[in-house]
């Protein structure tokens, strides 16, 4: 049996609940959990915002892509945009406007 439909099973008939996870991840505040709704983790956005901020080696970050930079002629790398031509916005204006 696949983990996932034994996980959901255990979820929809209420047969294991950590009491860990009624509470922020960031802060320890108490969290209310709804029914038949993905479980919070945390207590706010703010909260979120922090731990993930704290917590950077946990980030999966695979769109990561490397470009030669048009204006400049450097070698730069760019995240979660496979479309870039300039290293920063100085090259940019420099190779459009000839700054």
């Amino acid at each position: 049996m696949a983990r996932d439909t034994v996980k959901s099973f255990c979820i929809r008939n209420k047969v294991y609940v950590d009491s860990r996870d009624d509470v922020c991840k960031y802060c320890g505040k108490p969290l209310v959990q709804k029914e038949k709704r993905k479980r919070k983790l945390f207590c706010s956005n703010e909260c979120r915002l922090d731990w993930w901020h704290e917590h950077p080696e946990r980030l999966s970050r695979k769109a990561t892509y490397s470009f030669v930079c048009a204006g400049c002629g450097k070698p730069f790398t760019a995240y979660g945009n496979d479309h870039r031509k300039y290293c920063t916005h100085q090259c940019y204006i420099r190779d459009r406007f000839g700054g």
